[in-house]
């Protein structure tokens, strides 16, 4: 595949994502077995930042129809958002539609850094005990490989470049939280860790990076990790809020103070 192809191929995916987004982003607002999704959004984040970050419903298996009513199953499939799975029945098979975000309903757009839609993310409305007996992760997402993106960065790289440092948070919803505040310069790793290549995206615009990871042993983690890789590359520096908060999302929701970033 030559370059020209490739791009075709990028800007086709971006709209055909676009399409999946647009008809969530319908069923979010106007259907009944979105109502739990639209509760809990709309409790987290103000209907400003759910129009701009294109938040939407994905639909449970059960109602998988709702959203292949309104976009081409073929698509879906072609995304890797559906499949088709065989079930064994008595005296016959049945055929049946199931979603990658099953059991991750609320879903974002993943937007590269020049603005096209390389990927879909879901968030669980579940517990972490829930989440743990189910044995599924927080967020889920299309396959696209994260260590060469960072979530938010298309909207964040100007304020990067204006103040030379950078907020590293690790969720989509630590990101939008942040940016919902003022807080422009922030940038979401959405893994387990930060890469090298995304440090080398955030040195291009920044001196210094404030990690911003949550309060618990995998974040200490990933900080001890990005401190021993990339200190002598770059300024790193990690900040925490306080221990009665799981993460900056809820630091920012519950404690009405942003003062953990007047460091930058």
């Amino acid at each position: 595949m030559n370059i020209t192809e490739l791009s075709d191929n990028i800007h086709c995916r971006s709209e055909m994502f676009a399409d999946v987004v647009s008809a969530c982003k319908s069923l979010l607002y106007h259907t009944p077995e979105a109502e739990e999704s639209r509760k809990y959004i709309s409790g987290r984040l103000s209907q400003y930042s759910i129009n701009k970050y294109n938040i939407g419903y994905f639909p449970s298996n059960d109602d998988l129809h709702l959203l292949e009513s309104m976009v081409d199953k073929k698509y879906l499939e072609q995304l890797r958002l559906t499949y088709t799975k065989r079930i064994q029945k008595r005296g016959y098979i049945e055929e049946a539609s199931r979603g990658l975000f099953n059991s991750h309903n609320i879903i974002f757009p993943f937007i590269g850094e020049y603005g096209n839609i390389i990927a879909l993310a879901g968030r669980t409305l579940s517990s972490d005990a829930n989440q743990k007996e189910l044995g599924i992760s927080k967020y889920k997402n299309t396959f696209f490989n994260k260590s060469l993106h960072l979530f938010g960065l298309h909207i964040a790289k100007s304020a990067i470049e204006r103040v030379n440092c950078a907020f590293v948070v690790e969720g989509q919803m630590d990101c939008i939280s942040c940016h919902a505040n003022g807080h422009y310069n922030t940038v979401a790793m959405t893994g387990s860790y930060l890469s090298r290549y995304q440090v080398y995206l955030l040195k291009k615009m920044a001196d210094k990076l404030y990690l911003l990871f949550d309060n618990d042993s995998a974040g200490d983690s990933a900080f001890n990790k990005a401190y021993k890789l990339y200190s002598s590359e770059i300024k790193i520096e990690r900040l925490k809020v306080p221990e009665e908060f799981n993460d900056i999302d809820q630091y920012l929701r519950e404690s009405g103070e942003c003062r953990v970033f007047d460091m930058c």
